[in-house]
């Protein structure tokens, strides 16, 4: 059973700032080897739901919001029921996912609910997916499917919306700030040595994260003159000490007392384990007998999900895919589970896969002219507009 994509929309805020510009604020605060480290993860510009991004950096003025993941979410939902010839009443479940809900409590589906009243129905199911990483939009396909298969005749709205800057943009205060591989070769591990990791780590997030929202409408439709999700593959803790690769500890009951913002940290091994997780489900995927392909070369495009450069290349390599051949774009930011929709609304594809640490398998039919190679991989994030698959 396939599950159809009636229609998607994406929205952006209205902030956006580059990499060049920041670094040319920033001046010399950040080493010829650092500011490599940036230029190579390939982020060209991002969007942040603060107005003031740059004089935080610098430390001119406190934390700004213009939105928030939630206001961002409910204009992404009007838009694709907007394109979508469905009524919205028809809409029996709402997903929500979001590692940055704009509050705790009672979570990002429930304020939708609030902001999109008289829109959709009071009395429909919700469903909160917080805190799944960059994994949840396939987290959230599934679910849909589970209940498309139990309710045919319903549809199901699926929202992504991340607001991570105010999480990772703050003051760059030190006066010096050096790459990891220049504090590894310093001398033996010290305090002071600790300090600069963590705030070698402060300036990549500023410099890799965005924000943004997508929604997609979802149903059981046997049309197939679009995007149709199949099988799903996952793999979650490999390794025990994997859960603690990215974490947010601040605000949990281990640690409720926040001291400021809450720190967010990300591990170097990031790159490496997610290769790793994206290469194992990949490969499990290729298995399945329902597949019509065996091989990725079979494949007209495979869509990755917008962890960094180092990544990208990790991930091809680690599936025989050359990162010089395929076509890769790669401009804006990581915007978590949000980054992998774009695909659908940049080609129209006959064989998809996507991959992440969660991969699925997806048909529709080949309106591409464009394809003169057996694959390609299109890497690029929401871009503020509506599509609506081709009929």
């Amino acid at each position: 059973m396939y599950t159809h994509l009636l229609s998607i929309a994406t929205t952006l805020p209205s902030t956006n700032i580059s990499t060049a510009s920041l670094l040319s604020e920033l001046g010399g605060k950040l080493s010829p080897s650092l500011v490599k480290t940036i230029q190579n993860m390939g982020v060209e510009n991002r969007y942040s739901v603060l107005h003031n991004v740059r004089e935080i950096i610098l430390g001119k003025e406190e934390m700004q919001a213009a939105t928030t993941a939630t206001e961002l979410g409910a204009l992404a939902v009007k838009k694709s029921l907007a394109c979508a010839d469905v009524a919205p009443d028809q809409v029996g479940l709402l997903i929500a996912v979001t590692n940055t809900q704009s509050r705790l409590l009672p979570g990002l589906a429930s304020d939708l609910m609030a902001s999109l009243h008289g829109i959709l129905k009071p009395d429909i199911s919700i469903i909160n997916m917080q805190g799944l990483g960059c994994a949840g939009l396939l987290k959230a396909v599934e679910v849909a499917q589970w209940y498309l298969f139990a309710n045919p005749n319903k549809k199901v709205l699926v929202v992504i919306s991340e607001a991570a800057t105010p999480y990772t943009i703050k003051h760059l205060s030190c006066r010096q700030y050096y790459s990891f591989r220049e504090i590894k070769a310093m001398a033996d591990p010290s305090a002071e040595q600790l300090a600069m990791l963590r705030s070698t780590e402060e300036v990549i997030q500023a410099f890799l994260f965005g924000d943004g929202a997508v929604a997609l409408l979802l149903g059981s439709q046997n049309n197939r003159s679009g995007a149709s999700f199949g099988s799903i593959c996952h793999l979650t803790n490999e390794n025990p000490d994997d859960a603690n690769l990215l974490v947010m500890s601040d605000g949990g009951t281990e640690h409720p007392a926040i001291n400021g913002v809450p720190q967010y940290w990300m591990r170097r091994e990031v790159p490496r384990r997610g290769t790793a997780y994206a290469e194992a489900t990949v490969k499990a995927l290729l298995k399945q007998p329902q597949l019509p392909i065996n091989h990725l070369s079979q494949a007209k495009v495979c869509l990755m999900h917008t962890g960094s450069r180092k990544i990208l290349d990790g991930v091809s390599k680690k599936l025989g895919l050359s990162p010089r051949s395929p076509q890769v774009a790669l401009s804006l930011p990581n915007t978590s589970a949000s980054s992998e929709t774009s695909g659908f609304r940049k080609e129209a594809i006959y064989q998809v896969a996507l991959i992440n640490h969660n991969t699925f398998y997806t048909a529709t039919r080949d309106f591409s002219s464009e394809m003169r190679s057996p694959f390609r991989i299109i890497v690029t994030p929401p871009a503020g507009s509506i599509a609506k698959p081709r009929r």
